[in-house]
């Protein structure tokens, strides 16, 4: 059987310029197959969205569902660390803190995070990442007037952290030592420090400003300060890496090294990192003065996003019209399979007919047989009456969509030709289970709810119940 590809489209959208990529997957391996990046000439929101455009034509490249990565330098990113392993108290605690840490209410930003490490006493350490709603906002209008669909809003950090985890094997890294790495862009650079595979430390640094990107070695120097004051590490740094824009870093190995004293190494964007043959003797054309490192790590696995700065309530409408689809086929799938089992009995009952008629025929002169097959002609008129009457199966299904809540997953229907109804899925809190009990209770077509059992079962996403709902029809289905 062959396995089939798949692709991810990448873009990134700073204030001068948008860079795409697209990457495949085959073989659990990803590649990035399409790269490049235009200016945006001009500060109007049509300006972006034309450029957006125009890119997407020049590489060829359909697909309107994307990945979208904005700057470090557009969030606040503060460390944290809540006493919970579970997602949704964690979402709440990262809100929480949030409207702490910054001069705006919970209205005005978009807050998401990424986990560190869960810790063995039940605590989770965490990046929380802030961001202007309005800026989300703005960023949404640019890609919707391209026809754009974001599959989720991520920032360019963790496509750094995605580089240097796809690249560390053939650099020889392991890992073990914290580590700094530098990424030069046009105007700006992003610092982070990554042990163990992840990221503990990010801060933008600017050199738009005088000196432009020979004040880089002193800010870096001050970023490194703020590490070692933020105690999250008792351990010195080991190297750091430098690469981005080519024409940035150029001379920036020694002065670094010198002005922080720690060992520092240039590495070149593309060298460990798979990519096309095609790709590859494109290379060259790039845009020398940009960093192509985030939105190429991104591509080495676009799954290991976790950060998603698109607004809840749009997360949510997007999971209910996501639902209604997978409610619709699954009707419609219901519906084929019932009109083929209608099909079936309707020509199995056309047959007995045909079969009545002919023994009618040959035993007219043996009243006892033919009682016996006008008896069975009953049965089977009454089996149509049956097909006729009562309430709809699709209007029951509907029924419990609305009142099933989003934190369980029902994924069996059973309806029995005694009026039964069980409902068998999975919530993840077992008191979700029997609250679901009153609000069934309350149906029109739904009497005697009771749940026949509720078992926890624990995996490594956390704990879950598995459930089983039986309850009666009020009438008898229309199949």
């Amino acid at each position: 059987m062959m396995n089939k590809k798949r692709s991810e489209v990448i873009l990134e959208i700073s204030e001068d310029m948008v860079k795409v990529s697209e990457s495949s997957l085959r073989h659990d391996v990803w590649t990035i197959e399409k790269l490049g990046s235009k200016s945006v000439n001009g500060r109007r929101e049509e300006d972006a969205s034309d450029s957006i455009s125009a890119l997407f034509k020049e590489l060829k490249i359909s697909s309107k569902s994307v990945i979208v990565s904005i700057p470090r330098n557009q969030a606040t990113i503060k460390a944290i660390k809540v006493p919970t392993h579970d997602p949704d108290e964690l979402a709440k605690m990262a809100e929480y803190q949030a409207a702490r840490q910054v001069p705006f209410s919970i209205d005005e930003i978009v807050v998401s995070h990424r986990i560190v490490e869960k810790e063995s006493n039940g605590h989770t350490s965490a990046l929380l990442v802030i961001v202007r709603r309005s800026l989300i906002e703005k960023y949404l209008k640019i890609l919707t007037a391209c026809g754009i669909h974001p599959q989720r809003i991520c920032l360019t950090s963790e496509g750094l952290l995605n580089w240097y985890i796809a690249s560390m094997p053939s650099l020889g890294d392991t890992g073990t030592k914290p580590l700094a790495l530098i990424d030069v862009d046009s105007s700006s650079a992003e610092f982070q420090i990554i042990f163990r595979s992840k990221m503990e430390f990010s801060r933008s640094v600017s050199f738009k400003s005088a000196g432009g990107a020979d004040s880089l070695p002193g800010q870096i120097k001050n970023s490194i300060s703020s590490y070692y004051r933020s105690g999250r590490i008792n351990a010195p740094l080991s190297k750091i890496w430098i690469t981005g824009s080519p024409a940035k870093i150029k001379d920036l190995q020694q002065k670094i090294g010198d002005e922080v004293g720690v060992e520092a190494k240039e590495i070149n964007t593309f060298e460990h990192i798979p990519m096309s043959s095609d790709l590859k003797s494109e290379i060259s054309g790039l845009d020398n003065m940009a960093s192509f490192v985030s939105i190429a790590g991104i591509g080495t696995d676009p799954d290991a996003m976790e950060v998603n700065l698109i607004p809840r309530v749009l997360l949510q409408a997007k999971r209910r019209e996501s639902r209604k689809k997978d409610i619709a086929v699954t009707v419609f799938l219901s519906l084929c399979l019932l009109g083929m089992s209608a099909l079936l009995i309707y020509r199995n009952i056309a047959g007995k007919m045909s079969r009545l008629k002919e023994i009618r025929e040959t035993i007219s002169a043996a009243q006892p047989d033919a009682e016996k097959v006008e008896a069975m002609m009953k049965r089977l008129n009454a089996i149509r009456e049956q097909l006729r009457g009562g309430a709809s199966s699709i209007d029951v299904l509907y029924e419990l969509y609305d009142i099933i809540p989003e934190g369980i997953s029902v994924n069996i229907f059973l309806f029995d030709d005694k009026g039964t109804l069980a409902l068998r899925g999975t919530s993840s809190l077992m008191s979700d289970v029997f609250d679901l009990i009153p609000k069934l209770e309350k149906s029109k077509y739904l009497t005697n709810v009771k749940v026949r059992y509720a078992t926890k079962r624990k995996t490594k996403k956390g704990e879950y119940t598995d459930f089983e709902i039986d309850c009666l029809l009020e009438e008898r289905l229309d199949i």
